[in-house]
């Protein structure tokens, strides 16, 4: 079994990238496996989550009702509390719970499939974590914190990278990097630099939430 970057619950019960995602990872890059790029299988593996949180998006824009729409936007995407949730849907802390429980089983059903192709298994146990995982993604792409190790965070997250997996092809120590995102340090130049290329994001965004160009708070 190939090395990868999975806990141990996804270990257990996810097959390892198949030979052709690994093919196709090192086609992307440079064709080789080097200390500057990450581990072609770790790329094939972490690339399932990155592809599956798209299709959350859509699912989300398309399969669920607007009351479950909003509900997970709210909580999944905005961070709301349920109770937070409840008030800004003028609805009992309950309604919302059962809401998302309900928005939930709807995104397991619509992906259930995709899950299946992605790790060739047929086990709808495996469904609900594969969908959270790549909802905790879809949720990092839709938002930019205001602090900018919070900002760091969730550039990594939105790709599904680890810490470790990050620190090192940034030539950074993962204490470094962890103080970083927590906001423990203050971001050096250089660092600024290699982040900003790493993410393939502007400095800007990595400093002010926005890019210079448009004001936007997102990508």
């Amino acid at each position: 079994m190939v090395d990868d970057e999975r806990n141990p619950l996804e270990a257990l019960l996810f097959t390892p990238p198949q030979q052709e995602e690994i093919e196709a990872a090192q086609r992307v890059c440079c064709g080789r496996s080097c200390s500057a790029c990450e581990a072609p299988a770790a790329y094939a593996w972490r690339k399932r989550a990155v592809d599956l949180a798209a299709l959350v998006d859509q699912a989300i824009r398309c399969e669920l009702t607007a009351q479950e729409r909003r509900a997970v936007l709210m909580h999944w995407y905005r961070g709301l509390s349920i109770s937070e949730t409840a008030q800004a849907l003028g609805v009992s802390r309950p309604t919302v719970s059962v809401t998302l429980q309900r928005a939930q089983r709807r995104l397991e059903q619509v992906l259930r499939y995709v899950v299946a192709y992605q790790h060739d298994v047929n086990s709808d146990t495996l469904v609900p974590l594969a969908v959270r995982r790549a909802a905790a993604v879809a949720s990092a792409r839709a938002r930019m914190p205001e602090a900018i190790g919070k900002r760091l965070r969730v550039l990594r997250e939105r790709e599904a990278i680890p810490c470790e997996t990050a620190a090192a092809l940034l030539s950074f120590s993962p204490e470094r990097l962890a103080a970083l995102e927590a906001g423990r340090v203050t971001l050096r130049t250089g660092e600024l630099l290699k982040l900003s290329g790493f993410f393939q994001v502007s400095t800007d965004l990595i400093l002010k939430g926005a890019d210079r160009n448009d004001g936007s708070d997102a990508l």
